[in-house]
């Protein structure tokens, strides 16, 4: 790791007195010193934060502090008699949170001021059709915000830009801010208006919480009007798009802004100025700088443009107060909190904590058997997704941090290495059914790399599921204690032998089975209409249909009568003879693959005919 050390006797100084006075303010009750007022939080820059306050009169300078939380962990990274600071040395998305003290050199100091915040840069990507199926759910974490282009010319829709809709769509379902732009090819009025209307057709019904852009720089049509012409076309579009509610602004390159687009309207609307740069030139005030179009995001299949959003950019920062947050030292730390999931049979979810000073993480893997690892991913964000992998399969990963300044570039040590098995195949299609009135018979459709398979039952003593049996066939019959008519609840998990340990599925969802129809219960006569009797009965659990048997006799011959639905629960017997008494007895039946259980029948009750 290469340090750079640049400490100096004054600003030691500087912090002693710092200090000294830091702990004076510790005990005063109060002071009588203003605090700051106006602070101001700009990001003119990637990775740069400009801070402005309004001067205290009677105060000698000020503190500046620093925190990633809002109310917490401040630490005081300036001394100094000027109202502004120039923060460099941040690290990727963050967010940073500031307040400023004033003070006087007797060591009375002032509260703090309103805490203020910026990202240190606020990374977004333009993107087509050009890109082909972008993977928005993997790209949102490495991103702030997206513009997609809406098409291009006049509002035809042969000329809608083809992934407009699944780009959309997807950045509204993932919560993930957006604004669009639209290709301009006008040479007239008319043209604009119609690009306008393209435009207004299809952001209809969507809430962009960026501009609509309108993309002036096609040389062999915009390109060839007069100045004056141009400012008309964006007059036109811009006031159309305006009028119906949304945010506008120009997009161009350096050059066409500087030398084409100078029609003094264009200084009404928002900037996005793109320059394949490491830093952008263009001397007016822009709010989004598009600084390449080989960036890399995970989600996206190649290369993709990608800009950072600005604010401040009109301010002249060479008279301004700088402060290097890594002045003393560069010392770029290796990731810590590695963690690493299976997230399917055939992918993983890479997580590590933000490392401060880092501005890309590399992630490293190596599947078991091999001898190295390989690069599988360059990312601003603090986790990865990767997929495509063989399922069953033991990977190990690593991550080191990145930072450079296009000249000097500095790598971490590695993390330490993070192991993960693969889900294998998760059993499907499980049958639970009966195989005798003691016992169940599972059965499921086999995994092709599965070496066995345990078996879960539901205990409800104790309120959770326990492994009753493993096997090594995709079925087996569970005796263990099964009672007929009592519903059982299964869930099965996949196993294979891998040469660390065991690879495991998923836990399937859970499947009901039952060993035959519980006996009828609640079964009575009831003989109160003439000629006929009533047959009433509870619900047998189990139960596809009900017999029912009659007799003349108690103990003589009993003869089946009817075959009743498993929805029924009462059958009048008829033309029976007036003073006669019958007998009757029920049993459930059930017919479930191919094999019929029946219970034992209640014992016979009786009733006379009236």
């Amino acid at each position: 790791m290469r340090k750079k050390f640049n400490i100096m006797i004054f600003i030691l100084a500087i912090l002693s007195v710092a200090l000294t006075i830091y702990c004076k303010d510790e005990i005063q009750a109060a002071t009588e010193l203003s605090k700051p007022t106006n602070v101001k939080a700009y990001n003119p820059r990637p990775e740069t934060i400009l801070l402005k306050w309004d001067k205290v009169s009677e105060a000698d300078g000020y503190y500046v502090y620093y925190s990633t939380k809002s109310s917490s962990g401040f630490r005081i990274i300036d001394v100094g008699k000027n109202n502004n600071a120039v923060i460099t040395g941040l690290t990727g998305r963050t967010k940073y949170y500031f307040k400023i003290k004033s003070y006087t050199n007797i060591g009375v100091v002032s509260e703090n001021s309103a805490t203020v915040s910026a990202r240190s840069s606020t990374f977004g990507i333009d993107v087509s059709y050009h890109n082909g199926d972008i993977d928005w759910s993997r790209v949102k974490s490495n991103i702030d915000y997206a513009i997609l282009r809406v098409g291009y010319g006049n509002n035809m829709s042969e000329q809608d830009d083809k992934k407009w809709f699944y780009n959309a769509n997807e950045c509204q379902r993932l919560g993930i801010p957006f604004g669009v732009y639209i290709y301009s090819y006008a040479t007239n009025t008319a043209e604009a208006a119609s690009e306008a209307d393209h435009v207004l057709r299809l952001i209809n019904g969507y809430k962009l919480t960026y501009p609509v852009y309108y993309d002036l720089e096609d040389a062999r049509t915009t390109g060839l009007l007069s100045a004056q012409e141009k400012g008309d076309l964006a007059q036109t579009f811009c006031s159309r798009i305006q009028d119906a509610g949304y945010k506008v602004g120009i997009y161009a390159n350096t050059y066409w802004f500087t030398n084409l687009l100078t029609d003094s309207r264009f200084s009404a609307w928002e900037k996005w100025v793109a320059q394949y740069n490491t830093e952008c030139t263009y001397k007016g005030t822009y709010k989004m700088w598009q600084y390449s179009s080989d960036g890399y995001v995970d989600g996206i299949n190649g290369r993709v443009d990608v800009n950072y959003k600005l604010s401040g950019t009109n301010l002249d920062l060479s008279n301004k107060h700088w402060v290097d947050v890594q002045s003393q030292s560069i010392e770029l730390l290796s990731p810590k909190n590695v963690e690493v999931e299976a997230t399917s049979s055939n992918s993983t979810k890479v997580t590590w904590s933000s490392v401060s000073g880092a501005t890309r993480y590399i992630v490293y893997r190596k599947r078991e058997g091999d001898s190295k690892f390989l690069r599988v991913a360059v990312t601003i964000g603090t986790e990865f997704n990767n997929t495509n992998l063989i399922d069953g399969s033991t990977y190990y990963y690593k991550v080191c941090s990145y930072t450079g300044d296009g000249i000097v570039e500095y790598f971490s040590q590695f993390s330490s290495q993070k192991k993960v098995d693969l889900y294998i195949e998760t059993p499907t299609d499980i049958k639970a059914q009966q195989s005798s009135k003691s016992s169940i018979k599972l059965s499921w459709t086999a995994v092709s790399n599965a070496t066995g398979y345990n078996i879960y039952r539901y205990d409800k003593t104790v309120g959770k599921y326990r492994k009753i049996a493993t096997s090594k066939k995709n079925s087996y019959i569970d005796s263990n204690n099964i009672q007929t008519g009592v519903v059982y609840k299964y869930k099965l998990v996949a196993t294979k032998k891998a040469s660390l340990g065991t690879v495991r599925s998923k836990t399937t969802v859970a499947k009901s089975g039952i060993a035959g129809p519980a006996k009828v219960d609640g079964f009575v006569l009831d003989n109160k209409q003439k000629g006929v009797i009533k047959l009433s009965w509870n619900k047998a659990a189990g139960a596809h249909n009900y017999e029912i048997y009659m007799s003349e006799t108690k103990n003589g011959k009993y003869k089946r009568i009817y075959v009743a639905g498993s929805k029924k629960i009462s059958y009048t017997a008829k033309n029976l003879k007036k003073g006669k008494r019958y007998y009757f007895k029920i049993r459930s039946v059930r017919t479930e693959g191919g094999i019929t259980l029946k219970s034992t029948c209640t014992k016979p009750i009786s009733k006379v005919v009236r």
